[in-house]
């Protein structure tokens, strides 16, 4: 996963092969995760914790080689014996997977989690990356996309690459979420019309009925009447009441349009570094996914049985 800044010599030389352009195409991809794999077999075979720690995350991910739970469990344990404690936390997070969460069992887990990502070390980067996850699949805390592109965004700005693929992962469940919250409303929509339109044709029904019934009594009431009748007494006539009097419309004053602000001329902005217009765009895409979870996450919590808590 090559989670952890690339500040050292050692840390590049562990995740090098990590940093991948995301212009490089699916063949290339996954030529280098090869690379990487076997590489970190090697490094882990002569006891390197962090290989180890790499190659069960690689299993676990199927990066780079099949998908393999058990070598990835077998990896983490081996890390764990090194002392490395990211792995009993990614360990864990397998079994809950498989299991499910027991809040009883699993509470001190979640503490390990949070108290082990603060700060900025290759740990506390390993912790934020699953504590990210945890939100996004709402495994032992509530689900939260937001909050969960919120971790993933930072860990991206400090140079951690698995975390991009996570953001990727909300963004299409985003956008998949989306569309079936726009199919569901246009065929409530299509309902809303054609129950509408039955509405119209009864209410059309029934006002026949009721032109008819008026047209069979105003039919009787003629032929009562063709009978020859008394006069009916005039009343008496009314005196005329004189209309009002008319007050003129009282003249609205037009306001005066208001001066245009004179325009400051704004220098040229400099030009961004290459790092600069990346986090840019990083930032760009970050705003982007985030107004699209604003009225889904709503939902979301609604669902899960109102405002998200924060177990952690």
């Amino acid at each position: 996963m090559g989670i952890g800044r690339f500040s050292s010599i050692s840390t590049i030389i562990f995740s090098v092969s990590l940093v991948i352009s995301a212009n490089v195409i699916a063949g290339d991809f996954a030529d280098q995760s090869g690379n990487v794999f076997a590489f970190q077999k090697k490094l882990a075979a002569k006891g390197n914790v962090k290989a180890q720690y790499k190659l069960g995350y690689m299993y676990e991910m199927g990066e780079g080689a099949d998908l393999n739970l058990d070598e990835a469990k077998k990896n983490y344990k081996a890390a764990i014996e090194s002392g490395y404690e990211p792995a009993a936390l990614r360990l864990t997070y397998l079994e809950v997977k498989e299991k499910g969460f027991d809040k009883e069992k699993n509470a001190d887990w979640l503490v390990s989690i949070k108290k082990m990502s603060v700060g900025s070390s290759a740990e506390a980067l390993e912790a934020s990356f699953l504590q990210g996850q945890l939100y996004r699949e709402g495994i032992g805390v509530k689900k939260d996309l937001q909050k969960s592109l919120e971790i993933m965004y930072r860990l991206s700005m400090e140079g951690v690459t698995a975390a991009d693929d996570e953001i990727t992962k909300i963004e299409a469940e985003t956008t998949a979420n989306l569309k079936k919250k726009k199919a569901a409303d246009k065929r409530r929509a299509n309902k809303d019309a054609a129950d509408k339109k039955q509405a119209e044709i009864a209410r059309s029904k029934q006002q026949a009925k009721k032109e008819q019934a008026r047209k069979a009594e105003a039919a009787a009431a003629a032929k009562a009447a063709a009978k020859p009748a008394a006069p009916a007494p005039q009343p008496a006539a009314k005196a005329a009441v004189k209309p009002a009097t008319q007050q003129p419309a009282q003249s609205v004053t037009a306001r005066a349009p208001a001066a245009k602000a004179t325009k400051k001329a704004v220098a040229p902005a400099a030009a961004k570094t290459p790092e600069e217009s990346a986090k840019s765009e990083k930032r760009k895409r970050y705003e982007a996914i985030m107004r699209k979870l604003a009225e889904e996450q709503a939902e979301i919590n609604l669902l899960q049985g109102g405002v998200v808590d924060d177990e952690f």
